[in-house]
């Protein structure tokens, strides 16, 4: 008798993921095992193609967007240290030297508002297009930086006999001018 049993799309995707995690294929599949797996269950293999295309946009989006995100709250942080720093110093001296006279106040307040300003521009400003593009293409670069810093260069051939036997002689040679 067939099974009648039906499922939905996340029951399929709930199933897959818990399969491929107990399975030995737990690192992941590769492109043309997905492509394969499509075709058996009927998928197209150009639609299957184009959805992991469009999946790998979307996460280089996602990665681009939290390294720009990353980078904007590290520079506010930069910001933020430097203004504690240099206004905990104006504080000390100002009141180690004129305690009444509350000088360090004329640089504290403007740059307090400047650095409440940074941080509200830093979580509010939009990422664009642009700069989420010019993201993916800095990753992209740094990526292949790193792939190609992990290569291992094939070793160096050893030297014939002929050249050691030279480089012996050499080492005679030397040897002998040096004695005498």
């Amino acid at each position: 008798m067939a099974d009648a049993r039906k499922y939905s799309d996340a029951d399929v995707r709930a199933i897959l993921d818990r399969a491929l995690s107990q399975s030995a294929a737990s690192d992941g599949l590769g492109h043309e095992d997905l492509l394969a797996i499509g075709e058996q269950v009927g998928v197209p293999r150009e639609a299957l193609a184009r959805a992991a295309e469009e999946l790998h946009e979307e996460r280089l989006q996602s990665e681009a967007q939290r390294a720009i995100t990353s980078r904007r709250r590290r520079w506010l942080g930069y910001h933020a240290a430097l203004f504690a720093l240099i206004n905990a110093l104006a504080f000390t001296v100002n009141y180690l030297t004129t305690p009444g006279e509350w000088w360090s106040l004329f640089s504290i307040v403007p740059w307090a508002f400047a650095l409440v300003l940074h941080a509200g521009l830093a979580s509010a400003l939009p990422i664009g297009p642009g700069a989420t593009a010019r993201e993916q293409q800095r990753l992209a670069t740094k990526k292949r930086a790193s792939t190609s810093r992990l290569r291992v260069e094939p070793a160096a051939t050893a030297p014939d006999a002929q050249t050691r036997g030279d480089e012996d002689e050499d080492a005679s040679t030397r040897a002998s001018r040096t004695a005498r």
